[in-house]
């Protein structure tokens, strides 16, 4: 199974870099080069992964990661950013993002976190059934 990914920087060289990482990693990719640009695009899909920029224009990564979170909970949200202030931070996390990563960033340090997001969702999944199980022992 292909997974989809969006990825949205108004770099345009990080977005190559980008695509063509996770492209031979066996991502499809959508590329975005602001927050209006993202969203329209989350609109019009659905996506496995997106990484963000923080700062693109009017509609920033705090926006976009709204906007996901809001369509699927279970897309993961990766925040690319070159602001290390604590405050974006803590909104980041504070609307949903999954990782926040420095800029600038190694292409395997961000395959790292994609492969932590989606053991975490593994996870959490098995604990789900298993509690479903176990409460469907308890009542049957």
């Amino acid at each position: 199974m292909v997974l989809k990914a969006l990825v949205a920087d108004d770099d345009e060289m990080i977005l190559e870099i980008l695509e063509y990482f996770l492209e031979s990693k066996g991502y499809d990719i959508t590329k975005a080069t602001d927050g209006d640009q993202a969203i329209g695009k989350l609109n019009a899909e659905d996506f496995d992964l997106v990484i963000t920029d923080l700062r693109m224009g009017p509609t920033s990564g705090f926006d976009v990661i709204r906007y996901a979170k809001d369509i699927n909970s279970n897309t993961t949200v990766i925040i690319i950013t070159g602001s290390c202030d604590s405050a974006d931070k803590f909104e980041a996390f504070h609307h949903g993002a999954d990782d926040y990563i420095l800029k600038p960033f190694s292409p395997s340090d961000l395959l790292v976190s994609i492969q932590f997001q989606k053991y975490r969702q593994y996870v959490a999944s098995e604990f789900t059934l298993e509690g479903e199980r176990r409460a469907a022992n308890v009542s049957g």
